[in-house]
């Protein structure tokens, strides 16, 4: 009977590690995903040169330079593929792979500066990058930002 008792209460337990442990690999999970997107999107920026005061002066002084045309296609290259990688990092939480509320306390900023930058100027973004802007409207409806005007 003692055995018995035992060997039941043995295997509800270890049931309820079992449980706990899956759940917890699953939050781990999404946000070890989480991070890999975050560092990648570091990376981006992290391996390009800095500028000097003085490049940007004469970036200023003369638009039409070789130096100044690198820089620009040199910039447009980086935010490409900044606005892809944001692009998937959206993607995944859209597909609940990334939880939403450590993803809105990390890109807060990035997400208000997209909805300022798309709603008026660059609407074309919003239709190029769709989970982005799904991000941002979701954002919006939940009144989490609210609309930056010029």
């Amino acid at each position: 009977m003692i055995l018995e008792i035992s060997a039941i209460t043995i295997s509800v337990l270890s049931l309820l590690l079992s449980a706990y442990v899956v759940v917890r690999e699953r939050k781990n999970k999404k946000f070890d995903t989480l991070l890999k997107c975050r560092e990648r999107l570091l990376d981006i920026f992290s391996n390009q040169p800095t500028l000097t005061p003085d490049d940007y002066i004469f970036m200023e002084e003369n638009p039409d330079s070789d130096f100044a045309d690198l820089h620009r296609t040199m910039s447009s290259e980086i935010t490409a593929k900044a606005d892809k990688e944001f692009e998937l990092m959206c993607y995944l939480v859209l597909k609940k792979q990334i939880d939403f509320n450590v993803f809105f306390d990390i890109f807060k900023g990035f997400i208000m500066g997209r909805l300022f930058l798309w709603s008026t100027t660059q609407a074309y973004k919003q239709n190029n990058l769709p989970n982005t802007w799904k991000i941002v409207t979701y954002c919006l409806n939940k009144k989490l930002i609210k609309p930056i005007k010029k």
